[in-house]
């Protein structure tokens, strides 16, 4: 009998360690400092102009320390998104291939920084870096062919 229950025992053991070993890596992401550090330092082009087309959207309130990514071409794998090295998000991204753009618009909230932080995208073996303007509310990653494109704007597109 006492065998039994030194393996019921053992067994008892091994299942809270295993339980505490998934809540650790699940929850290890998050908040922590990213070790690899991007080189992939992309200099985002700057939309001037607030010419608003049929069905766009001007984003001009100021007040609002958000950035919204919008993800347009050829995008079909998962994005990981960092703020100043802090994992921040991790989302499947997959455009729409008849209007180009991707239907996840991802929105971070900038307010608790009080300098703009350095955005780090990760994709597989791809990422890419950049730091935000004070006055753009988007910015519109585009990954093709190896290369990344950012651009800053705050006219929303409308993608037909």
């Amino acid at each position: 009998m006492t065998g039994e229950l030194l393996v019921l025992s053992f067994m008892s053991l091994f299942t809270r360690l295993l339980c505490i070993c998934c809540f650790i890596s699940c929850n290890s992401l998050y908040g922590q400092q990213h070790t690899v550090k991007c080189k992939t330092s992309v200099k985002p082009g700057i939309e001037h102009h607030g010419l608003v087309e049929e069905d766009e959207y001007l984003y001009i309130d100021s007040t609002k320390p958000e950035l919204r990514i919008i993800f347009e071409r050829t995008f079909n794998d998962t994005v990981c998104i960092y703020l100043n090295g802090a994992f921040v998000r991790k989302q499947f991204i997959q455009t729409n291939r008849m209007i180009g753009v991707s239907r996840a618009m991802i929105k971070l909230d900038l307010s608790e920084y009080k300098e703009a932080p350095e955005i780090s995208l990760f994709m597989g073996k791809y990422c890419a870096r950049f730091l935000p303007v004070s006055g753009k509310r988007i910015a519109y990653i585009n990954f093709y062919k190896e290369k990344w494109a950012i651009e800053l704007s705050n006219v929303l597109r409308a993608y037909k």
